[in-house]
């Protein structure tokens, strides 16, 4: 999230770039609406910023639930079919890929 932050705010307005973060695995978690701690700094970057996206692994939501956990994403996720394939196909575009 400070990543995230730091990046918005240090973009000059003639300097456009989209932010796209993406959560897989575990990390599902954070953008769980009764779980993440992060829900309203999440809801603030994606909802005051258009270059701005929300990302969820839909193989990570259904390993969640083959474990029996109920998968419910703030409304400003979007639910992507698989990471690892968005990330590879995002490099090959020329993105640039931080891990958090």
């Amino acid at each position: 999230m400070n990543n995230a932050e730091r990046l918005l705010s240090a973009n000059s307005s003639d300097e456009k770039f989209r932010l796209q973060i993406l959560v897989n695995a575990e990390g599902i978690r954070i953008l769980q609406q009764n779980e993440s701690p992060y829900i309203e700094r999440l809801k603030v970057l994606a909802n005051n910023s258009d270059n701005v996206s929300l990302l969820a692994c839909q193989r990570s939501i259904e390993r969640q639930k083959l474990k029996g956990i109920e998968v419910h994403l703030v409304k400003e996720a979007k639910v992507i079919p698989e990471a690892l394939a968005a990330i590879v196909s995002r490099l090959h575009q020329g993105w640039v890929y931080i891990r958090a």
